[in-house]
């Protein structure tokens, strides 16, 4: 992939020059990210929820590896948690960042605060198909520097189901 500039930056423009440096850093070209994170799952629904898009099993020290490619088209998250391998894929539409990941496909805005990033959802699309927003996931997921380590957090909720997943934690970047 290039290594000139990054998705991320197309789509935030000036605002991502805000962001903390490690940040910058982590969403530029070939990146590997590694540590241990907390993992939960919530209740029976969302655990057969979470067993079928193959997200990870609930574990307080999940080891996670997150391999992260990115080029001004597209970026690309390689995540392994104990084994359990979980890729998305971004890319721009509009004036959205849009995250594949199996059949879903969620729209967002990331957003600079105080150096640190969150992503804004917007919608979802299963196979294509708008879902009904309250049927969709809603998702939370923010990324920040804490003490030179990469530290994040993300959280899924459903109307009537509660947490689906969370997951989030420090990672070293390597």
């Amino acid at each position: 992939m290039d290594n000139v500039g990054s998705i991320l930056e197309v789509h935030m423009g000036a605002n991502f020059k805000r962001l903390d440096p490690l940040l910058q850093k982590v969403h530029v070209g070939s990146v590997r990210l590694q540590g241990t994170v907390e993992v939960k799952r919530g209740g029976v629904l969302a655990r057969f929820i979470c067993s079928i898009f193959r997200f990870p099993h609930e574990n307080p020290s999940s080891k996670l590896r997150v391999d992260c490619e990115h080029s001004r088209d597209a970026m690309v998250w390689k995540r392994n948690f104990d084994g359990l391998k979980m890729e998305s894929n971004f890319r721009k539409q509009g004036v959205y960042l849009v995250e594949c990941l199996g059949p879903l496909a969620m729209s967002f805005k990331a957003i600079e605060t105080n150096g640190a990033l969150e992503y804004q959802f917007i919608k979802t699309k299963m196979f294509g198909i708008p879902i009904p927003a309250i049927l969709s996931p809603q998702v939370e997921a923010m990324e920040s520097e804490v003490d030179g380590k990469y530290c994040f957090s993300v959280k899924v909720k459903m109307f009537f189901i509660g947490m689906v997943i969370s997951y989030g934690g420090t990672l070293d970047v390597i």
